[in-house]
């Protein structure tokens, strides 16, 4: 039952026992002037427990943990998080239009479907996590910086993003576009490349060496001393149907 109080002086002794981020205070607070609340009477005192706290009420927030956090189908919007860890919670299908993410880590989180529209991702890690079909090129174009270990990555899309020196390492990728997205040095370390898009895309540099099942025109790509193995010649050929022996 939720009460207003207009005269304190009702209640003999007013405590409140406020629940944040999980934890119970040990000392509890007086409670002074107009208030509202849950009223809960046992004997001689009036205790007033107030609601928890959700771990996203909060419009900033920094060097903050989120471990085993639900945040599927909601929308998180306007917020900043800085030097935050993400554990194990599940993003899909959520959205989080104009975010900022700045040095933060996702680890083993669900963000299939996750809508990022015109939020910021700047030196965000990712480690084996589940992201199916993320428009990455909703993402704001300043500071944009990413990098990716063990996470599942197919039908994403990447088009047009400017991501020199990103790391891709133990990731699925298959049917990424990464269309005019300019890519130079960075590193497809053991990565499954399967029907991903290049088309009009700059990889000067970059490194497919450990790569496998990608198909690269270079007649239509930027190629410029890219690193690719004698086992993936095949993936740079395969328009011309040639064979290799």
């Amino acid at each position: 039952m939720v009460q207003r109080c207009r005269d304190t002086s009702y209640f003999k002794s007013i405590f409140i026992i406020a629940a944040l981020n999980k934890d119970v205070t040990d000392a509890p607070v007086k409670l002074p002037g107009h208030f509202f609340a849950n009223t809960i009477t046992t004997g001689q005192t009036d205790v007033l427990y107030l609601p928890k706290a959700t771990n996203m009420d909060l419009l900033s927030y920094d060097n903050h943990t989120f471990e085993n956090e639900v945040f599927s189908g909601q929308t998180i919007k306007g917020r900043e998080f800085q030097d935050c860890t993400f554990i194990k919670c599940d993003f899909s299908n959520s959205s989080s239009p104009h975010n900022k993410f700045l040095d933060c880590t996702f680890d083993g989180c669900n963000l299939s479907m996750l809508k990022l529209n015109g939020s910021t991702l700047s030196n965000a890690q990712f480690k084996n996590c589940k992201m199916l079909g993320i428009i990455f090129s909703d993402c704001q174009d300043m500071m944009f910086s990413v990098a990716f270990d063990g996470c599942m990555l197919d039908y994403s899309s990447f088009m047009g993003k400017k991501m020199l020196k990103t790391n891709f390492s133990r990731s699925s990728l298959k049917e990424v576009n990464f269309s005019r997205a300019i890519l130079s040095e960075s590193v497809f370390n053991d990565s499954d490349l399967s029907g991903a898009v290049f088309n009009q895309t700059n990889l000067s540099g970059a490194n497919f060496i450990s790569a496998r099942n990608y198909s690269i025109e270079p007649e239509l790509n930027i190629i410029k001393k890219a690193s690719f193995s004698i086992n993936g010649i095949y993936g740079l050929l395969e328009k011309y149907q040639i064979k290799i022996v």
